[in-house]
């Protein structure tokens, strides 16, 4: 597939009303002009019309036949759901086209209220007012209102329909319960003479609404009145003006069942649960890189050396193996090891009290069982290598921060909460986790997806893969949605590529392969990532299907981690001539997955330390912000808060128990 660009093309946003009626709607089809346009590539021109008003589709047609262009993207507006109304918008439209520019090529973007990127930014606008008003799933009603269209009979059907739908699939991705959920339009040609409402259960007439207006949520500042017309136009939202920028190049991507993330946009705290164990029996071992952020409120911890880290980290095959010891050496009550490209850390649950006897080749004491734990992991001591060892509240806390992505060199780093639940899944494949190490992990992820839905640490997150692949196709100047891309690891990093491709670029499913050898017990996120696309494991990254899906790709992603390269340069050599069609080839494996040799022209590799150069200037430019020191002020106070209420539970479940050992004493 050759790199082709999409031709230049004009967008003409098409609406209904009467602006003979509202004199305001014109300046207000501009703003909305203009914000899309400002999201767009430059080679695009947005126009907009108003059936039976100003600018007239007519004049509008003959704008855009007069600038030159070829190709013409028709988005109908208002009314957004029904498709009786989107049919007389288009009928003019083409009769414009006939009569002002026949050559036109006319491309109609008709369906979008199941479209999935303007179904997530409604549920993520509502998940957003939410945590700012206070009106939670639990006490709260969630309304919507849907315009009016004035259709009638099928017509009416089919736009009740289409609210219906959409506005099911919003409440599922907010995580808002059926029965406390509205959809209400007063228009009488939906349903008769009184509005309709659909609801699962009576939901409580009582209870506060938190009202979302259909089909775009806000009116724009400074509306004299809020009229169904005017809360499509504004745009206050960049994701409204993200989802519109796709379905105009891309066209509407449906959501279908069982699509996009698997949590909801607003997780309830009760779900995890408070285990009983003393906080004095958790203890974290671990090295680190350095952060693009201090300490703050944390535990001090200090950093090794670039080079002192590289020599001892360990791959998840190491990794595996030293936890088959710690569960056969009974040193441990349980454990996880959290091994990503930044740190190395062991959570462990160390007995109560040292034991009296000494097990198999086991310590006898509880500082012997840190010393063997840090042998174990990391080695003998070396130049550079800095072990943190933190215990109880220090170790839950620094969880919690890393977790949040306070820790990372990428500040609000999403991928590390998806790491560490995968170290989680290994250790219970291994046998070393249990109902401690689970909870925990509950409880981080939990509190790392809750600070980001509820405060503004939301607005400066992002992950780190996301972060480096913004530039490489920024830099490449490639359309992702055109290519073919292979991705090969079943790691989480893999994952969050695979995600980043479908939800961030819109590239299809049948455009995007993954070849895995393992998939670390969570093939259900993978197959999620990835869709319909398709999955190929091979036993070992030998296997010769390996070169034949990286002869077929346009963009190979590696998203392993092995100290060995997975291909060998002279073997790219032979596949093809990249010079005719190039190979981009996107390495985060931090060893290399590229052998020695000369690279075929063609072929442009970015590895992994210009990946890290690439997000570290994400992340400067990030930390500058407006606005990111309050977010990090406030991520910081709601950690410590909830550090501090997990210690007092724990103390208080525990508190019986040290009664009656004291009462026996």
């Amino acid at each position: 597939m050759s790199r082709t660009r999409v031709p230049p093309a004009a967008v003409l946003l098409v609406h209904a009303g009467e602006g003979r009626r509202r004199p305001h709607l014109e300046a207000m089809l501009e703003r909305r002009a203009s914000a899309l346009a400002s999201a767009l590539p430059p080679d695009r021109r947005v126009f907009h019309a108003v059936r039976r008003g100003r600018p007239a589709i007519g004049q509008a047609v003959r704008r855009v036949v007069a600038e030159g262009f070829e190709e013409l993207v028709v988005l109908p507006m208002h009314p957004h759901f029904c498709p009786a109304a989107t049919g007389l918008l288009m009928r003019d439209v083409y009769r414009a086209v006939l009569r002002y520019g026949p050559h036109l090529r006319v491309v109609a973007r008709t369906t979008c209220s199941d479209d999935a990127a303007y179904l997530d930014a409604l549920a993520r606008w509502i998940a957003r007012r939410s945590r700012a008003t206070g009106l939670e799933p639990d006490t709260a009603v969630l309304r919507f209102e849907a315009p009016p269209c004035g259709a009638v009979g099928e017509g009416a059907e089919g736009y009740r329909r289409a609210v219906l739908e959409s506005a099911q699939r919003v409440a599922e991705r907010v995580g808002w319960p059926g029965e406390r959920v509205t959809v209400t339009c007063s228009d009488p040609g939906a349903s008769g003479a009184e509005a309709w409402t659909a609801r699962r259960r009576s939901a409580d007439p009582s209870a506060p609404a938190l009202v979302c207006a259909l089909p775009f949520p806000e009116p724009p500042e400074g509306a004299a009145e809020r009229t169904s017309d005017e809360v499509a136009l504004a745009f206050p939202d960049p994701s409204f003006v993200s989802a519109l920028k796709s379905i105009v190049l891309r066209g509407p991507r449906p959501a279908l069942a069982g699509d996009g993330p698997a949590d909801t946009l607003l997780p309830h705290r009760t779900g995890v649960g408070v285990s009983a164990e003393e906080p004095a029996s958790l203890v974290m071992i671990g090295v680190s890189l350095p952060g693009s952020l201090r300490c703050g409120r944390g535990p001090p911890i200090t950093h090794s050396t670039p080079e002192a880290f590289a020599r001892v980290k360990r791959s998840h095959r190491a990794v595996r193996a030293f936890l088959d010891r710690v569960r056969g050496d009974d040193v441990v009550c349980e454990a996880l090891v959290w091994n990503t490209c930044q740190r190395m850390e062991i959570y462990a649950w160390l007995p109560e009290r040292a034991r009296a006897g000494r097990s198999r080749d086991g310590p006898e004491r509880a500082h012997d069982q840190l010393r063997w734990l840090m042998r174990e992991l990391f080695g003998e001591e070396q130049p550079g290598l800095q072990v943190n060892v933190l215990r109880g509240k220090e170790a839950r806390h620094h969880l919690m921060r890393t977790a949040c992505g306070l820790n990372s060199d990428l500040p609000g780093d999403r991928d590390v909460a998806l790491q560490l639940e995968t170290a989680c899944r290994i250790a219970q494949r291994a046998g070393t986790a249990g109902t401690r190490a689970t909870r925990l992990v509950e409880e981080a992820v939990a509190l790392a997806r809750e600070v980001r839905l509820r405060t503004s640490w939301g607005d400066f997150s992002t992950g780190y893969c996301a972060a480096a692949l913004a530039r490489v196709f920024e830099v490449e100047g490639i359309p992702p949605d055109e290519l073919r891309h292979v991705v090969i690891g079943g790691s989480t990093t893999s994952r969050s590529i695979l995600s980043a491709l479908r939800q961030d670029y819109g590239v299809p499913a049948c455009q995007m392969t993954v070849v895995y050898r393992d998939h670390h017990g969570r093939m259900k996120e993978l197959r999620r990532a990835i869709g319909n696309g398709r999955r190929l494991r091979v036993h070992a990254y030998a296997d010769p299907r390996v070169l034949r899906a990286i002869e077929d790709a346009d963009v190979v992603f590696f998203g392993l981690d092995q100290p060995e390269p997975v291909v060998e340069a002279p073997a790219l050599a032979s596949l093809r001539d990249f010079t005719v069609q190039p190979l981009t080839v996107v390495d985060f494996n931090s060893s290399g997955s590229v052998g020695a040799g000369a690279v075929p022209p063609g072929i442009r590799v970015w590895d992994a330390a210009e990946l890290d150069r690439v997000v570290a200037a994400h992340s400067a430019i990030t930390t500058t912000r407006e606005g990111f020191a309050r977010a990090l002020d406030e991520v910081e106070r709601v950690i410590a808060v909830r550090v501090k209420e997990r210690r007092a539970v724990s103390s208080s479940m525990s508190g019986s128990g040290a009664d009656s050992r004291r009462a026996e004493t």
